[in-house]
């Protein structure tokens, strides 16, 4: 990557200012932090569990509140290095002029924005189904409740899937789960969506670092420019 003398990144992919890229970089970083805070809560609210503490059960409602802010700044960070390609706008009409133009914008600026922090391919990133979950909530619920059988609905628990499931007595499962975290695998389960905590907080954590390194260069350069 290399820079012409007005300062603007010649990547081959956009054409984007030094502040311009920093700002993207640092916006990476904030993400990352959001995530590191929503995490040190989700652990503080799961060493509360089954314990004494009277709040037990607001504690309870903050493991799944701070799982819902990791996802969801994970899921940020996602859309900042692969941006949304639809050739659709939000009502799934084709784009016009201007959104083609700013569709090409964005998918510029991430590839930009992918190769400052030399990022290839991230899946557990890149994928952004149990976001989505989460704010679609209201959608999984219709589409749960879309059923000519009745069944349980499981909510907000802790522990194995396999074992967050109601039997009839003929041995059919008549029970649906839509929120659970798996301290056994460290998965985090949405609406039939699953990510695994764990895999997702390390990738994170490596975007953070980047991050900081890349928002150091940047600023070092445009102090050496001004010099």
């Amino acid at each position: 990557m290399t820079e012409d003398e007005s300062g603007r990144r010649q990547d081959g992919l956009v054409d984007m200012e030094n502040w311009q890229l920093a700002m993207f970089i640092r916006e990476v970083g904030n993400q990352a932090d959001t995530f590191d805070i929503a995490g040190k809560d989700f652990n503080t609210a799961y060493g509360s569990l089954g314990s004494s503490n009277p709040d037990a059960d607001e504690q309870w409602t903050r493991l799944f509140m701070a799982l819902q802010a990791m996802v969801g700044a994970a899921a940020m960070i996602s859309k900042l290095l692969w941006p949304n390609s639809s050739m659709l706008d939000f009502k799934g009409d084709p784009l016009d002029e201007e959104g083609l133009r700013m569709r090409e914008i964005r998918i510029a600026r991430g590839g930009a924005l992918r190769n400052a922090l030399d990022v290839k391919a991230i899946p557990i990133l890149q994928s952004r189904k149990v976001r989505n979950a989460f704010e679609h909530f209201d959608e999984e619920l219709d589409a749960f409740f879309d059923s000519p059988s009745r069944f349980w609905t499981l909510d907000h628990n802790i522990g194995p899937i396999d074992q967050a499931v109601v039997v009839s007595e003929d041995g059919d499962v008549v029970s649906k789960t839509l929120r659970l975290f798996d301290p056994e695998s460290g998965n985090a389960h949405v609406a039939g969506k699953n990510v695994n905590v764990q895999d997702l907080a390390n990738a994170v954590s490596a975007l953070n670092h980047k991050s900081r390194v890349g928002w150091q260069t940047l600023r070092s350069n445009s102090i050496a420019s001004a010099d």
